[in-house]
């Protein structure tokens, strides 16, 4: 439990998922003009999803690299 909390990529990969979470549930204001509504709604869910890949890609760098035993440890458990 003690590597959690001194191993920085668990932060990374936190702060990163949340940010992914809140981009592509984010919910765009109807008073907007229909274009700039559907600029921002794109962008929005586009930002999020590239920050997913990113998220998927360090994950599994970092795994391959073994300094994330825990996250590895707990996929391979449940």
């Amino acid at each position: 439990m003690k590597a959690i909390f001194t191993n920085y990529r668990y932060y990374v990969l936190a702060i990163l998922v949340m940010a992914v979470i809140v981009l592509i549930f984010y919910d765009i204001d109807d008073t907007l003009p229909r274009y700039l509504w559907l600029y921002c709604l794109v962008t929005t869910k586009l930002l999020g999803i590239v920050l997913a890949w990113i998220v998927a890609k360090l994950t599994k760098r970092w795994e391959r690299m073994g300094t994330v035993p825990e996250l590895s440890n707990a996929k391979k458990n449940y």
